[in-house]
C-alpha cells in the first residue's frame, strides 16, 4: 500500500501472496485492500511506540491499517485479509509477536475450517519444524524428518507435524522450500 505522500506500508502480522510471482489470491488480496483503502481516509496504528522500530529494512512503515465502517465501527484491514483467507497470520520470529497475534491465529484457524480464500483447496500434509524456528518446511518423504531445504542443513532436532498444527502454532511456510 502506498500513501498519498509516497510512503509505503507493510501490513503488520500478515503475509499475503506475492503479485510479482503471480501467486494464487494475490490479486484478490490487492483488490480487497484497494476496495477499502483507495482514495479514502485511513488510519495507521503501530505495534511499537519507538518510531525507529516502525520501519522495515526496505524503509516501509510497519502498521495496522484501519478504516471506518458504518460510522461507529472500525475495520482492521490486516485482520480482514486473514479473516477472508487472503493472507496468513505472520510473525518474522517467535520473539517479535504483534499485540493481536493470538486473534490473528484464531481468525486463520476459523477461516481454514470454513475453507475461505486460499484455504478453499487446502489439503493438510506433513511438514518439518524445529524447536525454535518460526517456519515450517517441506518433507522429502511423507512422515520423515528429511528435507532438502537449505535452512535445515545444520538443524539437528527436527520434528514432523501436520501443516495445520504448524499454522495454529504461528509458524509460516518456509520461503525457500515452500515459497
Amino acid at each position: 500500500l502506498t500513501l498519498a505522500n509516497g510512503d509505503r506500508v507493510r501490513l503488520l502480522g500478515i503475509d499475503t501472496p506475492e503479485l510479482k510471482e503471480k501467486q494464487a489470491f494475490a490479486l484478490e488480496a490487492k483488490e480487497y485492500t484497494k476496495r477499502y483503502c483507495h482514495g479514502k481516509d485511513i488510519w495507521l496504528s503501530f505495534d511499537d511506540n519507538n518510531s525507529d522500530n516502525n520501519k522495515d529494512h526496505y524503509g516501509r512503515l510497519l502498521a495496522f491499517i484501519w478504516v471506518p465502517m458504518n460510522g461507529k465501527q472500525w475495520l482492521c484491514i490486516n485482520e480482514g485479509l486473514v479473516a477472508t483467507g487472503l493472507a496468513h497470520a505472520y510473525s518474522p520470529s517467535k520473539s517479535k509477536k504483534i499485540h493481536n497475534y493470538d486473534k490473528m491465529l484464531a481468525l486463520q484457524k476459523m477461516t481454514r475450517k470454513h475453507k475461505k480464500g486460499q484455504w478453499k483447496s487446502y489439503k493438510d500434509c506433513s511438514v518439518i519444524v524445529t524447536p525454535n524456528g518460526s517456519a515450517f518446511h517441506k518433507c522429502k518423504r511423507k512422515g520423515k524428518a528429511e528435507s532438502d531445504c537449505k535452512h535445515l542443513s545444520r538443524s539437528k532436532h527436527l520434528n514432523v507435524i501436520q501443516a495445520s498444527v504448524a499454522y495454529d502454532r504461528g509458524c509460516h511456510p518456509c520461503r525457500n522450500c515452500l515459497g
